[in-house]
Formats: C-alpha cells, structure tokens, sequence
C-alpha cells in the first residue's frame, strides 16, 4: 500500500478513512480484515457498485455484527437468497431499499417485510448505527432512508464554498456528498419525500404531515414547502391550529420571513372562521386577505373594525366581497385603489359609483395613489375572482420544485401551486416513462399533451437507447421494443 495511503487509514487518526477503504475492498469483492473493530465497520457498502453475492456472504460469516449491512446491500442488489440466510428483523430501512431498487430479487424482500405485524428500525442512517440488540418497535416506512438514488447527487468543490449551501444531513458514505461535477440522477424519483411532505401540507393532511416531517433535522424549512403551508392554513382550520401551536413551542425550525407568512396566514384563517376573540390592535402579523375562501360575518367585521383601526382598508374590502353595505358606508374609508379594483371586480354598481362620488367630493384624481398605497401585484393576486388558477399540462419531470407558485403577485407568491402534481397522479407508469424518455435536452418534456403518448411505444436503438416512436408510423429499422 502506498505510504501516504497507509498513513491516512491508521485507524487511530482517521477512522472514516479506514470505514471508506473498507467499503471499497468489499465492494471489490474483498472482504478485508480487522472488521471485527466497530469503528473499522463501513455502514454503507452496496454504493457505488454491488459486490458479488458471495462476497457478501463471507462478510456476514466472518463478521455477524455486520449482517444488516448485507441485508441492506442485499435488498439494493436483488440478492433474495442471502437475505433470506441472514434471519434478520423486518427492518423499514431495508424494505426501503428493496423497494427503490426496482430489482427482481428485491420486490419479494419488500413484500416480505411489509407482510410482517411488526417492523424494526434496525438500521439508523442519521447515526449510520445498526441497533440489532433493542431495536426502535413499531417502526414505518416514512422516507428517512436514503436509499441508492439519493447517493448519485453531488455537489462541486465551489457549491462547498457557499456560505448558504448546505449538503445533505445524511450522510451514509461520509463524503459529504462531495464531487468533481454536480450530477443529477437520469430520472428523479416520483416518491420523493420532499414532494410527499409538500403536498401533505398543501393538501391539510396534518397526519401524513407530521409523520413526514424531519423532526431530527437542523436545516430551516425551505421556502417550497412554507408556501404550501400558508396555501393550506387559509384552507383548513385543524391545521392552522396544528401550526400555532407549532409556532408557540417553536417546534420547527423557520425562517423569519416564513414565521411571520404562517402567522399571518393563521390569523386569516380565524378572521374567516369568525374567531377573533383575542385579535386587538396590538396583536402582531394580522392579514390581508380576509374575505377568501371564506367570508367572515358581518358582525365579526364590525367587531374586527372596533378593535382594530389600522385594518378598515381591507376589512372595507371585504364588505365589498360579502356584500355588506352597511358595514362599508359605517367605515367611510377613504376611496383607494384597493377598494376600487375589489368594485370593479365583484361589478356592483352601488360600490364602484359610491367610490366616483366620494373621490370627486374629496378631489381625488386617481384612487390609486392615494395611501394605503398597495402595490400592483398585491392588489391584482388578492383582489381576482380566480383565486386559485388552474394551469394546464404536465411540462416537466415530477418533483419537488414544481410546487412553487406558477402565477404572480403577493398573494399567489406565497403559496403553493398543486396542479402539475394533481394531474401527475392520474397518469399509468407506462405513459409517465414514455414522458421521461420523449424528454429533451433541457429536461422539458417534447409535449405537454399526453394523450398524444397513447400512439407511442418505446424502442431500443442501435446502442441500447430508449427512443420513442409513433406506432402509425412505421417501425424504425433496426430497432427492438422496450416493454421493460
């Protein structure tokens, strides 16, 4: 062995160096000695290649402290026979990985484990920690295992250089995700557990929520999946309170900016829901949009105005929507542009020509420079009678970035838009592989209509390459077809 490499495996000096050369020579189909010593012990060692069955074998033979590492390289490799020879616990990380292994050998792993009454949380990818002696019991397959596509991420030596970037918190082969170039997987992964927690958010599913949420993280929320806590707060009561009570223990780690969206966005939900019992004109991040999806009482907004004077514009606002004209005349709010963009909208002749009145007597040119000046986009996003547009195809690749806001403006800035995922789901796997191979070079599917894919079969090429080709037309020459 070199020198200089022998030096940096002196196991005393550095031990990860010793755990990544270990891994190396196993998966080299080496079973190496002194694994007998935890700390020479490689948690991960099925990424970047699978050793040989056998080699595996010999590792568990030689080495039983190091058998649930076999069974997770076993259940990324499809090697069901071994598995089988290990007699291990049910284990959630390894039915993970037999599941995302897509492999003839690990799809009866997976149902293996999954047809057990009880599961085992064995195998601890935060710690890289096997727990075989007391296992965690009950434990459910949640996302928290970071299975083979998650390793073929990198990032460059200048992404480590950033202050703001942060590499991933598991960390299973102790390299910290580092490499040469940053390299996307070929297809992201349609289970991705950033998507599923953001769409449970979005979707109000407080339960499925929770369960996905990373409670071990200490990395902030990202701004996706705050926005579609704030789209769903102004829909659902129950989780508007699941999150007040988060914000007052301060149970999950939030921006500022974040912080205050979520308080505000809670705040609206109760105006809505005409809880306003503590509400008073001290009381910190009270909302705009009061009057969607829900329209407050009347007498809650005249209560609402009493406590609080400084929200008559947008408590006059919402008497517009609600059509309270007696509230409305009662708050003798000043004609501004946000009063008379909701009159031209709702096309209620008696608010738009009592706005014209008041600012001819009151000698106001253009109501929509006077104060509380809005800006455009606040005013266009919270003021539309379609709230909540609905966009059209399936452009792109499902993942986590396709919840972020499609439409403009304040309002719509702040929340998350579902669509591309709603509609995702109504597609067969067959029809979402034909996509992904139609896809171009930019990573944007070639058409966004997918009933256009149902004349369409996947063929191989002269080098082994997915190709897509109209059925109508003839085969291409040469070409075999792909139903794998």
């Amino acid at each position: 062995m070199n020198p200089v490499m022998r030096d940096l495996c002196n196991l005393s000096r550095f031990p990860e160096f010793v755990r990544a050369r270990n891994a190396r020579l196993i998966m080299s189909n080496v079973v190496p000695d002194g694994l007998e010593i935890t700390e020479a012990q490689p948690y991960c060692i099925w990424n970047p290649d699978f050793a040989e069955e056998d080699t595996y074998r010999q590792v568990a033979r030689r080495y039983p402290s190091m058998r649930y590492q076999v069974g997770r390289a076993c259940a990324a490799a499809g090697y069901i026979n071994l598995y089988r020879e290990l007699d291990l616990l049910p284990d959630v990380s390894i039915a993970d990985e037999a599941r995302e292994g897509n492999t003839e050998g690990g799809n009866p792993i997976y149902q293996s484990i999954m047809s057990s009454p009880l599961k085992y949380a064995a195998m601890d990818d935060y710690e890289r920690s096997i727990n075989s002696d007391n296992p965690p019991a009950p434990a459910f397959l949640n996302g928290d295992t970071h299975v083979w596509w998650k390793l073929e991420w990198r990032f460059t030596l200048e992404e480590d250089s950033i202050e703001e970037f942060f590499p991933e918190e598991i960390d299973i082969e102790e390299d910290r995700y580092m490499g040469l170039e940053y390299s996307e997987p070929e297809e992201t992964r349609y289970d991705d557990k950033d998507l599923l927690r953001q769409m449970a958010a979005y979707e109000g599913n407080v339960d499925r929520y929770n369960r996905l949420k990373n409670t071990r993280s200490q990395k902030e929320m990202d701004d996706t999946e705050a926005r579609c806590v704030v789209r769903d707060i102004y829909h659902n009561t129950m989780l508007a309170r699941w999150w007040q009570q988060n914000l007052d223990t301060d149970a999950v780690r939030l921006k500022d900016a974040d912080w205050c969206r979520i308080q505000r966005a809670i705040n609206a939900r109760r105006v809505m829901i005409n809880d306003i019992g503590t509400f008073t004109e001290d009381t910190p991040f009270m909302p705009w949009l009061i009057w969607w999806p829900l329209k407050p009482e009347l007498s809650v907004l005249y209560h609402l105005a009493e406590r609080c004077p400084s929200m008559h514009v947008q408590i006059a606002i919402a008497a517009i929507y609600c059509d309270y004209r007696g509230l409305y005349k009662s708050l003798n709010v000043r004609p501004s542009g946000g009063l008379v963009e909701a009159a031209e909208q709702v096309g209620n002749s008696f608010y738009r020509e009592d706005l014209e009145k008041r600012a001819e007597e009151l000698g106001i040119s253009d109501p929509y420079e006077e104060q509380p000046w809005i800006h455009w986009d606040k005013l266009h996003a919270t003021l539309s009678l379609d709230m909540e547009p609905t966009g059209v195809g399936i452009y792109t690749r499902l993942r986590a970035a396709l919840m972020e806001p499609q439409f403009g403006g304040e309002h719509r800035g702040i929340m998350a838009y579902g669509g591309f995922v709603e509609r995702y789901v109504w597609l067969s796997f067959e029809t979402i592989r034909k996509m992904v191979c139609d896809c171009g070079p930019d990573g944007y599917f070639l058409s966004n209509d997918t009933h256009c894919y149902e004349t369409h079969e996947i063929f191989k090429d002269e080098n082994g390459n997915d190709i897509l080709h109209d059925t109508d037309e003839e085969k291409p020459e040469g070409h075999d077809s792909s139903s794998k």
